[in-house]
């Protein structure tokens, strides 16, 4: 399943994922949850090294 997300809806989903590691999860938990960071995470770099540079 691909999901087409803007640079904010990426960073506003990284940021609540984050949030949620930093708070009371169990050992699975965290781990679903470091997969999907790094899914993030590459999103956004991809995102962002796909952005055609500003004049």
């Amino acid at each position: 399943m691909e999901l087409n997300l803007t640079k904010d809806q990426v960073q506003t989903l990284l940021n609540l994922v984050n949030r949620e590691m930093s708070g009371i999860c169990g050992d699975l938990g965290y781990l679903e949850l470091s997969k999907i960071k790094s899914i993030l995470e590459q999103q956004l770099d991809s995102n962002s090294s796909n952005k055609p540079p500003t004049q």
